[in-house]
């Protein structure tokens, strides 16, 4: 559950298209977006989930270049570029670890659209109102068939993002909320043991 709460932030889909300026059209969308991402400024998202039929799952993603700090009902999650801290509200336990480069690509979002030129064949599927619709399909095998996502044009922000996995599962999110230029604390990316006193610390680097 907790790859399935930080892959969502990134991905991105738009669907088919046969014409070479649909998908160059795609492709600028998809840098704008990644533009965003690594401009250094801060990005803050808020986001429903919903997996199949379970029940929905509201959360947040802040995001500034490398660094993010997601948030679930049940879980805070903080990277600082270096070290990831998990924090487990059912058990009271925060785990530290250094992420490996390919838990990063499916908890990063920086990291994985950065990669989705070599990673992903980007089309174009088509457009209602201000909201272009996009498909990511992997070029190499995947446990994901397919991303779609949908960017407001005119806002440049995502709106919504489906994940289809190999074994059928489907992935929603809505993006209730998308908010760029956002200035963060200096810690905000890390862990703060003062405001849980009763965790326990589990070190796993």
């Amino acid at each position: 559950m907790k790859r399935l709460y930080i892959i969502i932030l990134p991905l991105l889909l738009l669907s088919l298209s046969c014409s070479t300026n649909a998908e160059n059209r795609a492709i600028r969308l998809l840098d704008k977006i990644v533009a965003q991402i690594e401009s250094g400024k801060g990005i803050s998202l808020k986001f429903l989930l919903q997996q199949n039929d379970m029940e929905n799952v509201e959360g947040s993603i802040d995001m500034q270049s490398d660094k993010f700090v997601l948030q679930v009902p049940d879980m805070i999650t903080w990277f600082d570029g270096t070290t990831q801290w998990t924090y487990l509200k059912s058990s009271e336990e925060v785990n530290i670890s250094i992420p490996e480069k390919e838990e990063l690509l499916q908890t990063n979002p920086c990291l994985l659209l950065q990669s989705y030129k070599k990673a992903f064949d980007c089309k174009f599927i088509e457009k209602k109102g201000d909201v272009c619709e996009l498909s990511l399909i992997p070029k190499q095998h995947s446990e994901i068939t397919e991303i779609e996502i949908f960017v407001n044009e005119k806002q440049t922000a995502l709106t919504h993002i489906t994940v289809i996995q190999k074994d059928g599962q489907k992935t929603d999110v809505d993006i209730i909320r998308y908010e760029t230029n956002t200035n963060f604390p200096a810690n905000h990316f890390v862990f703060q043991k003062g405001l849980f006193p009763y965790a326990e610390i589990i070190d796993l680097r």
